[in-house]
Parts: C-alpha cells; sequence; structure tokens
C-alpha cells in the first residue's frame, strides 16, 4: 500500500470514528432511557451534552489557557531579550 493511500486511510478512518462516536453518544443513551422507562428524547439530550458539547467546552478552556501561557512565555522571552540587549 502507498503511502499516499495510507494517510488518506487514516484521515478517512478518523473522520469515521468520529462521525460513529456522535451517533453512538447519542443512541446509547436514547436507549437506555427508553430501556429504563424515561423519555428518549431526554436520554439523547444528556448524551449530547455529557459526551459532546462537556468535551468540546472543556477543550476550548484548555486551549484558550494553553495559548495565554504560550504568549506570556513569548512575552518574558523578548522581555529578557530586550534587558540583556540582544
Amino acid at each position: 500500500m502507498s503511502r499516499v493511500m495510507k494517510r488518506f486511510l487514516t484521515k478517512i478512518g478518523k473522520f469515521l470514528t468520529m462521525v460513529t462516536y456522535m451517533i453512538a453518544s447519542l443512541a446509547v443513551p436514547g436507549y437506555a432511557a427508553w430501556f429504563f422507562g424515561f423519555d428518549p428524547g431526554h436520554g439523547i439530550l444528556l448524551g449530547g451534552l455529557i459526551f459532546m458539547i462537556l468535551p468540546l467546552v472543556v477543550l476550548m478552556i484548555r486551549d484558550a489557557y494553553r495559548d495565554a501561557k504560550r504568549e506570556i512565555e513569548w512575552e518574558n522571552r523578548k522581555l529578557m531579550m530586550n534587558i540583556k540587549g540582544d
């Protein structure tokens, strides 16, 4: 198998994994809610919130923190270079 095909299949595999995760994170809680006698819509909503929205919010906060930290490190490095006279 060529390198191009390997890379292409890896990218397609990541996409299919993401789609499968999204469908499962909605279907499984909906089925579980129905199985235990609750409204499946509530299970789907809860699954979407817990397994899709919550991780997205956590990743956004983590990314914003890393960006702020990186910017401060760059500013500190630039300040130290200016103080040393480089």
